[in-house]
C-alpha cells in the first residue's frame, strides 16, 4: 500500500527554496552596492581630449625647479555655471555655447575626505582653444582671452565644458582636470524653488535690492536667487564681478548645506532631487562615480574649505598672483608626504 504524500513538507521545502532565493538576491545586491560605494576600480580614469601644456608626468612634475609627484588621491572637479543669454557681446553667433559665467574648481582628497574650492574669476587671461572650424573635434589655434569665453567655442555643452577645464588646467601648471559639472544658471530658479528656498546672508552690494540691511539674513526664492547669482552692473546694485563671486560663494555653500542636511535626514530625497537638477546639468562623472563620491564624502563627515584667489582687476581683465596659483597647486593637487 503506498503511503500518501505529505503536502506540509513538501510546502516547506518550497518556502525554504523561496527563501534562500531572496537571500541570494539580497546578497548580489549588496555587493553590487558595495562595489558602487567603495570599491574604487575602473574608477575617474580616462583624460580630457585637449591640452595647452605638456602633460605632467605622475611622478615628475616640475615647479620651480623642483620635482613633485601628483597626488593620485585628489580629484579634481571643475564646476562651471553656464550663462547662455550672451549678453554685452554683438558676436553671439561664435559664443554658441555661452559664458562660462561661474567657475570653481573643486580639489577633492579621497584621503582626508576634504573639498577645496576655489572660485577663478571669469575674467581670468587664459589660453583659449578654438576648434579648427564650426563644430570641430580638433584645436586649430590657441589664443589668450577671459576663461569665461572659453565654453563657447565648444559645439555643445560636452566640448564646451571640456575646453574650458583645458584653460584651468593651463592655468594651474597642467594639472589634470579629471571631471566636470556643468549647471546652466537657468536651473538655479528650480533647485531653489525645489528647496522651499535658500537662506543666505546679504551682501552690501546686493542689500539695496534685497531692501534689507548687509548682513542681514534672507531666505531666497527661485527668482531672486537667480538674481542673486547673476545680477550685476544693474540699478541698485553697486558691485561688479568681483563682488558677484562672493554673492555666488556664499549661495553655493547654503545650498550644499541644505542639500547635505535634507540627504541626511531622509536619503530618499535625493531622488527627487536629482530628477530636478538634472535637466540642467552636463557632466562626464558616471552613476557609479557619482555615488563612490557621495558616500566616500558623507560616510567620512567630509569637510569643505573655500580659498579664495589672490590677484587683482587690470582694466578688464583679472591676473592672478602667480605665487598663489603655485602655492595652491603644490598643497592641494601634489603628494609632499
Amino acid at each position: 500500500m503506498t503511503r500518501p504524500r505529505e503536502p506540509a513538507k513538501k510546502g516547506c521545502r518550497v518556502l525554504v527554496r523561496v527563501v534562500a532565493a531572496l537571500l541570494c538576491l539580497v546578497l548580489l545586491a549588496a555587493g553590487a552596492l558595495w562595489f558602487m560605494l567603495f570599491c574604487p576600480w575602473g574608477l575617474f580614469g580616462g583624460d580630457m581630449p585637449y591640452h595647452y601644456l605638456p602633460q605632467p608626468a605622475p611622478a615628475g612634475m616640475q615647479l620651480d625647479g623642483a620635482t613633485y609627484a601628483i597626488d593620485e588621491d585628489v580629484l579634481n572637479i571643475l564646476l562651471i555655471g553656464v550663462d547662455e543669454r550672451n549678453e554685452g557681446t554683438d558676436t553671439q553667433s561664435i559664443y554658441t555655447g555661452g559664458y562660462a559665467d561661474v567657475l570653481m574648481l573643486c580639489s577633492y582628497n579621497l584621503r582626508t575626505h576634504t573639498a577645496t574650492l576655489l572660485p577663478v574669476p571669469r575674467d581670468t587671461i587664459v589660453p583659449l582653444g578654438m576648434p579648427s572650424y564650426p563644430g570641430a573635434d580638433t584645436v586649430g589655434m590657441v589664443l589668450e582671452g577671459p576663461v569665461c569665453l572659453a565654453h563657447g567655442y565648444g559645439k555643445d555643452g560636452v566640448q564646451g565644458a571640456q575646453l574650458t577645464a583645458a584653460s584651468v588646467s593651463a592655468l594651474f601648471y597642467g594639472i589634470p582636470i579629471h571631471r566636470f559639472v556643468s549647471v546652466h544658471m537657468a536651473g538655479i530658479r528650480a533647485i531653489t524653488d525645489y528647496l522651499g528656498g535658500i537662506s543666505v546672508e546679504i551682501t552690501g552690494d546686493f542689500s539695496e535690492v534685497a531692501g534689507q540691511p548687509s548682513g542681514s539674513t534672507m531666505v531666497l526664492d527661485g527668482e531672486m536667487a537667480e538674481f542673486f547669482v547673476r545680477g550685476r552692473s544693474i540699478t541698485g546694485m553697486t558691485g561688479g564681478n568681483l563682488d558677484r563671486m562672493v554673492r555666488q560663494r556664499r549661495f553655493l555653500f547654503a545650498l550644499l548645506d541644505e542639500v547635505k542636511a535634507r540627504v541626511r535626514e531622509n536619503p530618499a530625497w535625493a531622488l527627487g532631487f536629482a530628477a530636478t537638477a538634472m535637466p540642467y546639468l552636463t557632466t562626464d562623472f558616471s552613476v557609479r562615480e557619482m555615488a563612490h563620491l557621495a558616500a566616500n564624502f558623507t560616510l567620512h563627515d567630509g569637510t569643505m574649505q573655500l580659498t579664495v584667489m589672490d590677484g587683482e582687476m587690470s582694466g578688464d581683465v583679472y591676473i592672478p598672483n602667480e605665487e598663489f596659483i603655485k602655492d595652491f597647486v603644490r598643497e592641494h593637487c601634489l603628494y609632499t608626504d
